[in-house]
């Protein structure tokens, strides 16, 4: 089973412009309906391997995309990583 990254946003624009970067260097990510379980200032999120972290962050910051917070996804569940 896969485990997933989630990055949350403070608004749509973030997610969206995070989806662009990480989508135009060949990363499997999909914009998402923010989990209730989360909750945040923005409705959308992005999900994206746990594995593909390290270089989609280092992407985000070399594109000046700021995103709030971290979220590991097992299942079902969500901690803040």
């Amino acid at each position: 089973m896969c485990n997933y990254i989630v990055l949350t946003f403070h608004n749509t624009h973030g997610a969206l412009r995070c989806e662009r970067v990480l989508e135009s260097a060949g990363m499997p990510v999909k914009v998402i309906p923010m989990p209730a379980e989360i909750g945040s200032d923005c409705a959308l999120c992005v999900r994206l391997p746990e594995e593909e972290l390290s270089e989609a962050l280092a992407l985000l910051d070399g594109a000046e995309v700021k995103y709030k917070d971290i979220y590991r996804q097992d299942g079902g569940a969500f901690t803040k990583a």
